[in-house]
């Protein structure tokens, strides 16, 4: 503790690895080639897990909101040179951290897509549909519609017509 001020500080060469994700997030925003294993380590990157003081939770809040940017980006990056693998592993790892984001869902459903997963494409929007309207009663942006009607015109109208439910005696 520094004797003329009331704070704690760390000595210059001390590693943070707050300040390494957010570096690494500004260089896959910047278009710089991530290291293997980004997604993992954006994904795990909780700051401070377990405390609750308000700073704390703020910070958290910031630092989730920035990582779930730079799996965004990394996911559209790999996907930008075919590599729809890892794009696929980056996306996931943001839906998973934040289910009802629409950027992070669309970037998975444009994975599949691109990957020639048209039905786990389908699948993909038909659950965010569902969990939208059961946990918040709204539906996908028109975004996602025109993207899933690019998929097979039988498949896409699957998606949009309305269920129905069978008859005991079909």
């Amino acid at each position: 503790m520094d004797p003329k001020h009331d704070y704690l500080s760390l000595e210059p060469d001390v590693d943070v690895d707050f300040h390494k994700i957010r570096w690494l997030i500004a260089d896959i925003q910047d278009g710089n080639a991530a290291p293997s294993g980004s997604a993992h380590l954006l994904y795990h990157a909780d700051l401070l897990p377990g405390w609750y003081d308000d700073w704390v939770i703020f910070e958290q809040e910031r630092l989730q909101q920035l990582r779930l940017d730079g799996l965004e980006a990394l996911a559209r990056s790999f996907l930008q040179i075919g590599d729809t693998g890892r794009a696929t592993e980056a996306a996931l790892a943001a839906t998973s951290i934040e289910p009802l984001r629409e950027s992070a869902q669309l970037v998975l459903l444009q994975c599949h897509v691109q990957a020639g997963n048209n039905a786990s494409a389908l699948q993909s929007f038909h659950d965010f549909r569902g969990r939208l309207n059961r946990e918040l009663g709204v539906r996908p942006s028109s975004i996602f519609e025109s993207l899933v009607d690019s998929l097979h015109p039988v498949q896409a109208s699957a998606v949009h017509a309305p269920t129905r439910s069978r008859s005991a005696y079909q």
